[in-house]
């Protein structure tokens, strides 16, 4: 079944999108923690990011500090440049998707695509044992999981520059970040970026599924509140909770 997404035509989009309630929120926390890291790493010569919030594949399956399996991305590489572009493919596509989403929808959706990253990076871990120990973070790849995402949703999108559908463009800047990704697998695990890609895909072209589970859940749980615990006895009969404590019935007055 293909995704619900609007999209939008094959006029070409020229506007900037409109900046969302939770993209906003997490722009405005990126660059707040980063220069906050700036000032601790160049300035004080400590590393308490890295430390305690970074993801350390070794420290998550030998020690069990499940959280770093969603902190990670708090952490920044001391790099403008890729803080910047990370914080352009959250603006200009996690827009898109918080409007389709919803910002609640959109927010559990985040969290999956860091999540579902977080584990792939510490079971390759497993697999290659020189990233056993190597520390994982930036937000980088979270831009990765919402672009794939976004291209997945939005197919027949039109842009202004270059004037391609959304797949083909995303599928070029996908490209073009593998070959950066697998340029850099000697100083930095690939499993992260690549691991992003695969979780944004499937988030992306499964979330209908989610999506329909969170609402049936939603009306049951308004049908429950409505209800008040009130109880339906089928036939009329009488519930064996009600017997319980009751005296016997003498059956000699019953005619």
């Amino acid at each position: 079944m293909p995704p619900r997404g609007d999209d939008y035509g094959p006029t070409p989009q020229i506007a900037f999108p409109r900046l969302t309630k939770a993209v906003k929120v997490m722009l405005i926390a990126v660059v707040a923690l980063f220069v906050v890291q700036l000032i601790e790493q160049q300035w004080l010569q400590r590393g308490w990011f890295a430390q305690y919030i970074a993801l350390y594949p070794k420290l998550v399956l030998k020690s069990v500090q499940l959280w770093r399996l969603v902190t990670w991305p708090l952490v920044q590489a001391v790099d403008v440049s890729a803080v910047l572009w990370a914080c352009a493919g959250l603006y200009f596509f996690g827009t898109d998707l918080e409007e389709s989403l919803g910002t609640k929808r959109f927010l559990l959706f985040t969290l999956l695509a860091v999540l579902g990253t977080g584990i792939v990076a510490s079971l390759y871990g497993l697999v290659h044992p020189v990233y056993f120990t190597a520390p994982v973070y930036g937000v980088a790849p979270l831009g990765f999981a919402l672009t794939t995402a976004w291209g997945v949703r939005f197919p027949n999108k039109r842009l202004f520059f270059p004037p391609v559908s959304a797949r083909v463009f995303v599928w070029i800047i996908l490209g073009l970040a593998v070959l950066s990704i697998l340029a850099r697998s000697a100083h930095e695990s690939p499993a992260a970026s690549l691991g992003a890609i695969g979780v944004g895909w499937l988030l992306g072209r499964y979330w209908d599924r989610i999506d329909d589970f969170l609402d049936r859940r939603r009306v049951a749980a308004v049908q429950a509140k409505r209800s008040g615990g009130l109880r339906v006895l089928p036939g009329g009969r009488i519930d064996d909770r009600d017997l319980r404590g009751r005296k016997p019935v003498d059956k000699r007055f019953l005619n």
